[in-house]
């Protein structure tokens, strides 16, 4: 059946045009003026009449006998390749993948993430920050109500009919990210099943355009691409993500921030062995405030780790961890810890706002939590060196 999805019928001052709207609008589509028989082709078309049921249309709107056939079906078919030619028909319409009984929401951090696609295409590892009736218990709220989307991630198993043209914001081997006017677009290179995905520029929605709906490996590329998404919307709302492994000691959460290979997981272990000290995640950590004080958040997020939580703690610090042939602690001037922990965050510094917003964040949690250099070595010694000093900095900060 030839598709018109996209284009209307209508009459101006009696003249037949067949014009777009919405998406085919948005990317330039052609309208075009009609005849009498393009008319009575499109209006058939759109009826859901076939391509082999036009010359019978045709025949008896112009009272033709059997012997106009062919002329008949020749205009049909000079008709139908202009529409083709114009891109009107022939081009499959986008559509997403909307079922009705596949939305899940989920409350990480401070963000209400929906997730529109099939369970088997969610991670297991946002299931346990699933929205459910524990967390309806506000008195504010009815028993089976869920807070409206903060970010609504959805897929596409077509490509896109036209990708904007835009504006290169971030280019390696992995990924391009680009920006219009309207959206930021995130091509991903070497992905073997997601091609590229779009965001509106308040990270309300992102869109994943998919190539294979059976893929085996779908559901981990999924899983890591909206990560992208979902720290762009947790930015809007003053979140940031900064790489680390985090425990939790005295009630409050610390972080071991490092470059990937300086031995985080490895400090952050000597830690539970020595000192009991729950693990709360193995390479990624959101950080916030409530009140005007810093709070660390639970991310799905963990690297190769397995540890993670959805709980949210105080923060109590940042520890930036340097390989040595011993174990000691060097203090940080309050520039250098503003400037450092921007180095270790991962939410999007992709354009000056951006780079703005998260400098001012840094300079506001410098200013409120313990942070200094641990130069160490692998070894139990490098644990209590750093326990000392953070105990020593809860006890300065107490004094105050």
């Amino acid at each position: 059946m030839t598709n018109l999805d996209g284009y209307v019928l209508r009459k101006l001052s009696g003249q037949p045009y067949l014009l777009p709207y919405g998406q085919n609008i948005a990317t330039f589509r052609r309208g075009l003026k009609l005849n009498e028989t393009g008319e009575l082709i499109c209006r058939a078309l759109q009826e859901g009449k076939t391509k082999e049921e036009l010359p019978a249309i045709l025949a008896e709107h112009f009272e033709a006998d059997q012997s106009e056939l062919p002329i008949l079906k020749t205009d049909i078919e000079h008709f139908l390749a202009q529409l083709h030619a114009l891109g009107i028909t022939g081009q499959p319409s986008p559509r997403l993948y909307f079922p009705a009984d596949a939305t899940h929401s989920f409350r990480i951090g401070t963000i209400t993430l929906q997730l529109n696609m099939e369970e088997e295409l969610i991670s297991k590892e946002f299931f346990p920050f699933q929205i459910n009736a524990m967390e309806s218990h506000s008195p504010f709220l009815p028993a089976d109500a869920i807070p409206p989307a903060d970010l609504t991630v959805s897929v596409h198993f077509v490509q896109p009919v036209q990708r904007p043209v835009g504006k290169i914001l971030v280019h390696n081997e992995e990924l391009l990210i680009m920006e219009t006017d309207s959206c930021y677009g995130l091509i991903f290179l070497t992905s073997p099943d997601i091609s590229v995905c779009y965001m509106d520029k308040k990270a309300h929605t992102a869109c994943f355009y998919c190539r294979r709906r059976n893929s085996e490996t779908l559901r981990e590329e999924l899983f890591h691409g909206i990560r992208f998404a979902f720290l762009l919307a947790a930015s809007r709302k003053g979140l940031y993500a900064i790489h680390s492994a985090s425990i939790l000691y005295k009630e409050k959460a610390w972080l071991f921030s490092a470059p990937s290979g300086t031995g985080k997981s490895t400090h952050a272990k000597l830690w539970q062995e020595q000192y009991d000290t729950p693990p709360l995640n193995g390479d990624l950590n959101l950080l916030g405030m409530e009140d005007g004080k810093p709070v660390v958040y639970g991310l799905p997020w963990c690297g190769t780790s397995g540890i993670f939580t959805e709980k949210t703690y105080a923060l109590g610090g940042v520890i930036f961890l340097q390989r040595d042939t011993s174990d000691h602690v060097r203090t940080l001037t309050p520039d250098a810890r503003s400037l450092m922990l921007s180095q270790r965050l991962i939410s999007p510094t992709w354009t000056r706002e951006m780079l703005g917003s998260t400098l001012d964040f840094c300079e506001q949690l410098a200013s409120l939590i313990t942070s200094f250099t641990l130069c160490c070595t692998a070894k139990p010694t490098a644990a209590n060196v750093c326990r000392a000093a953070i105990d020593t900095a809860l006890l300065d900060r107490t004094a105050r």
